[in-house]
């Protein structure tokens, strides 16, 4: 049981940043700490 647990907390600490990057507006890219912030595209 605990080894599912487990398995699903390495999952979520990959896709939680990664769809958090993806909040970011058209045209921005994610930057800055952790991917916290949101810079003009190049």
């Amino acid at each position: 049981m605990n080894q599912i647990i487990a398995l699903f907390a390495a999952i979520a600490l990959v896709v939680l940043p990664a769809i958090a990057a993806a909040d970011c507006p058209k045209g921005y890219v994610p930057c800055g700490e952790r991917n916290q912030l949101c810079c003009p595209g190049k």
